[in-house]
């Protein structure tokens, strides 16, 4: 802010004050001195500004003359007085007057002039300062843009428009817009101009695209505004052309069916541009089978510009040969590629040559193994090693082969190439590379299975110099022999046997067969046992049935029922296969039943055991057994009419009637003295079992071996009194008989005590009870100490092997699990007094019983091995 004081005082005492003579400079009367400032600033070209006051003051000692008010200086006419209080007034002494100037400036820059006041006294002056300034102003670079020949669906490269504030004033908030008949031809990819304020002297930048959809000129234009700043508008053309397009000629090429490594002629392609602008930066791309194609070069690749063709010309080629590697059907795509002018979009063309590569491979067939056949197929027939060639073309060749054996030979399957299609007889080859294979063929072999089949208690073998064959039982592994081997068999019976005969692929008596091996094989030897076959029917009979068997007329007498009896028991053991001729165990006033038996000797029960070496005699196992060699159940209903000697009892007045209760029968679980004869008769009008005995052999039968392990049980000779020695007694007469009969082992007598079990007296090992002669009595011990025990042969036998004496022996209770009491084994066995209780030893359904006798009797003991 400016500040103009000025003083008036005489002139006179001016000039002498500066030592001046004469009149001087005017008289300096008036203070002009502005309200605010003296400086407007900055102020726009053409624009009044706002009014600046300048107040005047009277500095002389009287009063003024008329005032007048001018400006002066290098830049009065840009400003002017619009308030004027003074001109034509006097003032007094010390008065003030206003004045109001404005600045219109005209031209640019900075601008000063004087306010001054006059009257005849002298003058006044006021300093008056301002900057004239122009308005924003928009400007562009270039003016116009145009884009030249571009084709439709292609886009130009930008053009890039920079707009500028010339001015020196800041512009308002810029707008761009797009416009003009073809603006949807062209795109702003960039505008950083929109929505900008730009100072003065600064510039941004928009960038412009031609992206034509029509043919034939296009224009539009940029238009930029700014308040302040003005308005510029660029116009913008370019021309729309058909796209550069190329085309190959030949458009396909069929090289045909080529040798593998040979390489055809060259074919060339030639490429043209039917587009109306040009195709630039050209490249050549060979895809698919590359591995079969040669590229023989060509002008296309690399070519920087193909023009549009005219009449054909110019153009490019590209130059392909088939050289196939292998057989098959090649396929390549030749791929051109080119952009369109000088903008992004690219154009190709491609075309697709075919050939086809062919090979020739060996198929060799060699046959191996030690028997003989063809191998057949295609041009191959052959019975050791031959060869043919397959052409693979297309596809890969192919050949079916057949493998035939010879007569004594057989197929073992392929090998080599066709080893994966065993075991089929046929091979369906794919040959895509030389192929070896080959049928094997081996000698053919049959199998030969020898059978033993020994009835019960019968044995043999099936032996053979010419292999290894030793069959000893049942069907045994089958052996195999080439084609036409004559196998010689030998059938020997095992002791105590006898051999019966061959069946299936041999045949006769002969213990020799020869088997010739032409298929496969089976050759059963047939045992039998030298001794005869006991049974227990399973068939119940009445006498009057048995009556008619023996007669038609069915009269009830001792031949009817006798007769009778033999015809059933042929009956049974035909219906179950058991050869030879039976007999009934049964006694008459025709004779006793032993002497029904003849000369025959040695019996067996159908399931092998031994029954009986002699009758009458002591029995091995009881004659539990039916025909087919199933359990019997015990029972006294088994019709004998016989003592244990066989001789006879009357029954039910010698067969002749039906009635009353006097028929003799037997219990096939009976011991040797009560199988024949037990103690009750039965109701004559009632059914029977039949004892049946084989009478065609004559043989000795013994026990078998007995098992391993198995621990002793016998009845004792000697007789146990409980009130004589007590229970140590018992043991120790136990002990006696055993040590001599020496058998091995401690011995104790099975006799339940007060509170304890029998079988808390012995330890269990799950080992087999046997008598002294090897019979088992029960399997394992546990059996034995059951409720009721289990029991394979009565328990009859003494430590000696011999038969006992006495059936009864004291037990004390009525099972070896069932703790004894003081009231049932005589006090503990040490008392005369009371009873105790006692069991069988001569029957094999049970040994306990609840039978007691008085305590003042003697019987036998019950041994059995610790």
């Amino acid at each position: 802010m400016h500040r103009h004081v000025l003083l008036f005082v005489s002139a006179l005492a001016a000039a002498a004050l500066l030592g001046c003579p004469g009149p001087g400079p005017e008289e300096i009367v008036f203070e002009v001195t502005p309200d605010t400032l003296s400086d407007f600033g900055p102020v726009l070209i053409g624009v009044q500004s706002a009014e600046l006051t300048f107040t005047v003051k009277n500095q002389i000692g009287g009063k003024s003359g008329p005032l007048t008010i001018s400006i002066e200086g290098p830049a009065a006419g840009a400003f002017r007085v619009t308030t004027d209080g003074c001109s034509g007034d006097t003032l007094e002494a010390g008065a003030t007057c206003p004045v109001g100037v404005t600045m219109s400036p005209l031209g640019a820059g900075t601008k000063s002039a004087s306010l001054v006041v006059r009257d005849s006294h002298g003058v006044g002056k006021g300093g008056i300062l301002g900057t004239a300034t122009t308005r924003a102003l928009l400007q562009a670079s270039p003016a116009s843009a145009g884009f030249g020949l571009v084709p439709t669906g292609g886009t130009s490269t930008a053009a890039t428009l920079t707009i500028t504030n010339g001015g020196t004033q800041p512009t308002g908030t810029l707008a761009v817009s797009l416009g003009g008949a073809g603006a949807n031809q062209f795109t702003k990819p960039s505008d950083l101009c929109d929505g900008l304020t730009l100072a003065a002297g600064a510039s941004c930048v928009i960038q412009v695209r031609f992206a034509p959809s029509g043919l034939g000129a296009q224009g539009a234009a940029v238009t930029i505004t700014g308040t302040p700043g003005g308005t510029v508008t660029i116009p913008l053309g370019g021309t729309g052309g058909t796209p550069a397009a190329l085309a190959i000629n030949p458009t396909s090429k069929d090289f045909g069916t080529v040798a593998a490594g040979t390489q055809t002629a060259d074919t060339t392609f030639t490429v043209t541009n039917t587009g109306a602008v040009n195709a630039t930066n050209l490249a050549v791309a060979l895809t698919g089978s590359t591995a079969d194609y040669v590229n023989r070069g060509g002008t296309c690749n690399g070519l920087a510009s193909l023009a549009p063709a005219v009449s054909g010309s110019p153009n490019c080629t590209v130059i392909v040969a088939f050289k196939p590697v292998a057989f098959g059907t090649k396929g390549l795509t030749v791929t051109v590629t080119g952009r369109v002018a000088s903008s992004t979009a690219t154009t190709q063309v491609a075309v697709s040559p075919t050939g086809v590569g062919q090979q020739t491979f060996n198929v060799t067939v060699a046959n191996s193994g030690t028997g003989s056949g063809t191998v057949t197929g295609g041009a191959i027939n052959c019975g050791s090693t031959c060869t043919t060639q397959i052409t693979a073309a297309a596809a890969a060749g192919a050949i079916t082969l057949t493998a035939a054996p010879g007569q004594g030979s057989v197929f073992n399957g392929w090998t080599g190439a066709c080893a994966s299609q065993n075991p089929s007889t046929t091979c369906n080859l794919t040959v895509d590379a030389d192929k070896s294979t080959g049928a094997a063929f081996d000698i053919q072999r049959f199998s030969l299975t020898p059978v033993v089949n020994a009835l019960p208690g019968g044995g043999g073998s099936i032996t053979s110099p010419d292999g290894p064959i030793n069959c000893t039982s049942g069907s045994c592994t089958p052996v195999t022999y080439d084609y036409n081997t004559v196998v010689h068999l030998t059938a020997a019976a095992a002791a105590g046997s006898t051999f019966a005969g061959w069946s299936g692929d041999c045949s006769g008596t002969s213990p020799t067969c020869d088997v010739t091996m032409t298929q496969a094989r089976a050759a059963t030897a047939n045992f039998r046992p030298n001794g005869n076959y006991a049974f227990v029917t399973s068939t119940r009979y009445t006498l009057s049935q048995l009556a008619l068997r023996g007669d038609p007329g069915g009269a009830l007498n001792a031949a009817n029922v006798v007769g009778g009896a033999d015809v059933a028991c042929g009956e049974q053991a035909a219906a179950a296969g058991l050869s030879g001729s039976y007999v009934a165990w049964i006694g008459s006033s025709l004779g006793g039943a032993a002497g029904r038996l003849a000369s025959a000797r040695g019996w067996l029960r159908t399931d092998g055991l031994p029954f009986a070496d002699q009758l009458p005699g002591n029995l091995f196992y009881p004659l539990q057994r039916d025909e087919a060699g199933n359990p019997a159940t015990p029972g006294q209903d088994v019709l004998t009419n016989a003592a244990a000697d066989g001789t006879a009892a009357g029954s039910c007045s010698d067969f002749t009637v039906a009635t009353g209760t006097t028929a003799a029968t037997g219990n096939p679980a009976g011991g040797s003295a009560v199988w024949s004869s037990s103690s009750a008769t039965q109701d004559c009008a009632g059914s029977f079992r039949l004892y049946c005995l084989g009478v065609g052999n004559t043989a000795t039968v013994s026990a078998p071996t007995a098992p391993a392990g198995a621990r002793v049980i016998f009845t004792s000779t000697g007789t146990f009194t409980p009130s004589v020695g007590g229970i140590a007694g018992a043991h120790a007469i136990c002990q006696a008989e055993a040590t001599t009969a020496t058998l091995p082992g401690t011995y104790k007598a099975m006799l339940a005590t007060n509170n304890a079990t029998v079988a808390s007296l012995f330890t269990l090992r799950g080992v087999a009870v046997v008598r002294p002669d090897g019979v088992v009595v029960s399997t394992p011990d546990t059996y034995l100490f059951l409720n009721p025990e289990i029991l394979s042969a009565a328990a009859e036998r003494t430590a000696g092997g011999g038969l006992a004496p006495s059936f009864v022996a004291w037990t004390g209770a009525d099972s070896a699990s069932t703790p004894g009491t003081a009231a049932g084994t005589c006090g503990n066995w040490t008392s005369a007094s009371g009873a105790a209780g006692f069991g069988m030893v001569n029957n094999s359904d049970r040994i306990f019983g609840a039978a007691t006798d008085a305590c003042t009797s003697a019987h036998a003991l019950i041994c059995l091995q610790e």
